[in-house]
């Protein structure tokens, strides 16, 4: 539309209550901040594949794939870390055998 910059600059102004100046450019521009984003991304990539032992790997596994890089001693985002193991209730006890322990069947022979 004809309108968008000045209606985009009211409604904005309507939600936040600031005076907002849109200029519509026809071509050009700086990158988004998706855009921006998406090729840090990549380069943090490339620049991991292109160590020689990431490389190699690579290299030796047709079809392999950089799904994620971390720095050295950095913790895995939330998303990367393995899931935690199922964990079950056990009664000590039953699973040690230590109902059955007596200490007079134990002589200092045995240790």
């Amino acid at each position: 539309p004809a309108d968008l910059a000045h209606s985009l600059a009211r409604g904005l102004q309507a939600l936040t209550g600031d005076r907002w100046m849109i200029v519509v450019a026809k071509s050009g521009g700086a990158p988004t901040a998706k855009e921006r984003r998406a090729a840090s991304a990549r380069a943090i990539v490339d620049e991991a594949a292109a160590a020689p032992l990431v490389a190699a790997a690579l290299a030796a596994f047709p079809g392999a794939e950089i799904v994620a890089v971390r720095r050295s001693g950095e913790a895995p985002a939330p998303e990367e870390a393995p899931p935690a193991p199922a964990m079950t209730a056990v009664d000590d006890e039953e699973a040690f055998g230590l109902d059955e322990f007596n200490p007079d069947d134990v002589s200092p022979d045995d240790l």
